[in-house]
């Protein structure tokens, strides 16, 4: 039986409890990293939280499954 989320609703903390490891992705230059996801993000909401890619400036999106793992997205680089 399931209950109530303990985690603030549309939470980054939500979606990594429902969804495992997040990950994001740059679609300029073909790269992704792992989404650590500290104290200070935890409870921001995940839809109006915006990223950008530190390497070329472009928007970063949040990913649910590894992108280069994803049909036709083979190319892309993980950043370590």
């Amino acid at each position: 039986m399931a209950g109530p989320s303990p985690h603030k609703l549309h939470s980054f903390a939500e979606l990594r409890a429902m969804f495992g490891p997040l990950w994001l992705r740059c679609d300029s230059c073909r790269r992704f990293r792992r989404l650590a996801v500290p104290a200070e993000i935890r409870d921001r909401d995940w839809r109006l939280t915006r990223f950008k890619c530190g390497r070329c400036g472009g928007a970063g999106y949040c990913a649910i499954d590894r992108p280069d793992q994803e049909p036709g997205m083979q190319d892309y680089e993980e950043e370590t």
